[in-house]
């Protein structure tokens, strides 16, 4: 997993986790960061991680409207997915990426802390590549992270402006794969519960 460098960078570092894996980008976070459009004002618009992922060689569109099931079948094909989700509202003050938004609002009305995600698996929970763990719980590396299926479905939702247009969209993925199809390397969530962090 890749920690991302800094409080604007959850896409680039979520998108270089699963280029790594497929051996398809040896540069860094921060050049990565330039190409696909990461701004400190905006952070990433998707269509900016599925260009990247296409510069690279790879497949890459951003979905729509995909459901739990949909995510399942994705990742069980070896699929790369990015998610825009809500996550790290209720940080303590003082930490960069924070959210001003009272933390009793519902995930559902909550459109302030947008964060990327790479999803690993669906078991009991949702598993993620989360970047900003290591920094957030200051271990120095990203760390996997899960969150309660029904919350998923509240949080998975976020908003970007694309060109000078803010657009909100519910449910919707990068979804990466290599040339000829190529696949990530399976990875059973089972096993990561040890060392799986809760996503605030």
């Amino acid at each position: 997993v890749v920690v991302q460098e800094t409080p604007h960078t959850c896409g680039p570092s979520s998108l270089l986790s699963i280029l790594k894996a497929m051996a398809a980008y040896t540069g860094t976070e921060e050049e990565l960061a330039r190409r696909v459009g990461a701004t400190a004002q905006s952070g990433t618009p998707p269509q900016g991680l599925a260009q990247g992922a296409r510069e690279m060689g790879l497949q890459a569109e951003l979905r729509t409207g995909l459901g739990r099931q949909d995510l399942a079948q994705l990742l069980k094909q070896g699929k790369g997915v990015i998610l825009g989700i809500q996550a790290w509202r209720d940080l303590p003050a003082g930490t960069p990426s924070r959210s001003p938004i009272q933390d009793a609002v519902a995930w559902e009305q909550e459109w302030n802390s947008g964060h990327y995600v790479a999803p690993l698996g669906i078991h009991d929970h949702a598993y993620f590549m989360d970047p900003s763990l290591g920094n957030v719980f200051g271990q120095g590396g990203g760390e996997y992270g899960f969150i309660a299926l029904d919350e998923l479905e509240s949080r998975w939702h976020d908003e970007d402006f694309v060109g000078h247009k803010l657009w909100r969209h519910s449910h919707a993925a990068v979804v990466i794969s290599g040339p000829g199809g190529k696949s990530l390397p399976r990875i059973d969530p089972t096993k990561l519960r040890a060392g799986v962090l809760q996503i605030r």
